[in-house]
């Protein structure tokens, strides 16, 4: 009989899961080998077929929608853990924080306000134009004003369970792909201008490192996911 009955009872649930299956990598490895195959692949196509790179980085294609369907999905799976977390009495806050995150890059990757208005425009001109139908007036304000102003709040009031959620994120897996994501999607998205460089493929390497972000993201939401299934109920806060 083991002295620690909870951590063999742990063990036996993540032999069972479909991570721990030899088959099957680990989101880790998963994040790895997703990078050096659509790397390699787009290299070569950059290269060799350049019409193809070209359609496969464009707007609205392969590269973004997997993008967009890879942060759909980490939305997806933190919202469960939201609804598990409440179940198992952790604390809801950092998932909930996740499921806004990922909710957020989706609505900007789609560009949100092409699809309601039917024209890209910035949000404060979307608000201000009188020749914009009202109800899309009032759902931008509702985007841009009160759904920050509200996660704000949320954020403010919840401070202590999301401090202990950032402190664990450089030490822990998960957390580490997280900032290796978060990180390469900033840098794509602060020099969109200077990404853009000359290649025959345009927006080739801003749409290939704002895939790389979506990766990790992904990838750390699963590699999280994994370790909370492995933790007995009521084992952590975050």
């Amino acid at each position: 009989m083991s002295e620690f009955p909870h951590v063999d009872a742990t063990r036996s649930r993540a032999s069972s899961t479909l991570f721990s299956a030899r088959w099957w990598p680990s989101p880790t490895a998963l994040a790895f080998w997703l990078v050096m195959v659509v790397s390699a692949g787009l290299l070569a196509a950059l290269l060799w077929d350049p019409r193809l790179a070209t359609r496969l980085v464009a707007e609205g294609g392969v590269l973004e929608v997997t993008q967009v369907s890879f942060f759909l999905t980490a939305g997806l799976l933190s919202a469960d853990q939201v609804l598990r977390a409440r179940g198992e009495g952790r604390a809801t806050a950092p998932d909930l924080m996740l499921v806004a995150g990922f909710a957020l890059l989706v609505i900007g990757e789609t560009d949100l306000d092409r699809w309601v208005v039917g024209t890209k425009m910035a949000y404060p001109r979307l608000i201000a134009s009188p020749e914009v139908w009202l109800p899309h007036r009032l759902f931008a304000v509702l985007l841009v004003v009160v759904a920050p102003l509200a996660l704000g709040i949320y954020a403010f009031l919840r401070r202590r369970e999301l401090w202990a959620f950032a402190s664990q994120v450089p030490r822990e897996r998960w957390g580490q792909l997280y900032l290796v994501g978060g990180v390469i999607f900033v840098v794509a998205e602060l020099s969109e201008g200077q990404l853009n460089v000359a290649t025959p493929a345009r927006n080739f390497f801003e749409e290939y490192f704002e895939f790389l972000g979506a990766v990790f993201g992904l990838c750390g939401t699963l590699e999280r996911r994994a370790l909370l299934s492995q933790r007995p109920p009521g084992g952590s806060t975050s």
